[in-house]
């Protein structure tokens, strides 16, 4: 096949994704990966996120490959090591973004972010994002516009 001049791609390409928040912070419990619980749908297109208080999304039928972001806000503490990162079915997986800083600034919240790349995914995988802290006792992660999980089908 040969293709000259201008390529032109017409028709309905639909938006397949969802976003959800925290209206309460969690505590995350010191040395421990924990699971984020998220009780604020707010979009979902496609089924994605069953029910408030779930800590996952389910990737819908018709999806083979994903992208998933998060964002983390962590109360204000300036001792210990912070990370999240992303599970796909309870495990960690190629791609996986995972980010974490030693030693934050104690005198302000802390806010991480993590991304992957596009990644396959079959029906009826579980994506989660995941929080960790060592700061010696139990450390909320904050509610509000501050964090947040998202997902996005892109093929």
């Amino acid at each position: 096949m040969e293709i000259n001049g201008n390529l032109q791609i017409k028709g309905t390409f639909p938006f397949k994704g969802a976003m959800v928040a925290k209206s309460s912070a969690q505590a995350i419990s010191n040395n421990s990966n924990t699971a984020l619980i998220w009780q604020t749908e707010t979009y979902d297109v496609g089924g994605w996120f069953a029910n408030s208080g779930d800590s996952h999304f389910t990737v819908p039928a018709d999806v083979s490959y994903i992208k998933v972001y998060v964002q983390v806000t962590f109360a204000v503490d300036g001792i210990g090591r912070r990370a999240i990162k992303f599970f796909k079915n309870s495990s960690t997986f190629a791609g996986a973004g995972n980010v974490r800083q030693s030693n934050p600034d104690g005198s302000i919240s802390d806010i991480y972010q993590a991304v992957t790349p596009a990644f396959a995914v079959s029906e009826g995988d579980i994506l989660e994002a995941i929080a960790f802290q060592n700061s010696g006792g139990d450390l909320d992660v904050s509610s509000g516009a501050t964090t947040w999980f998202a997902i996005e089908a892109v093929g």
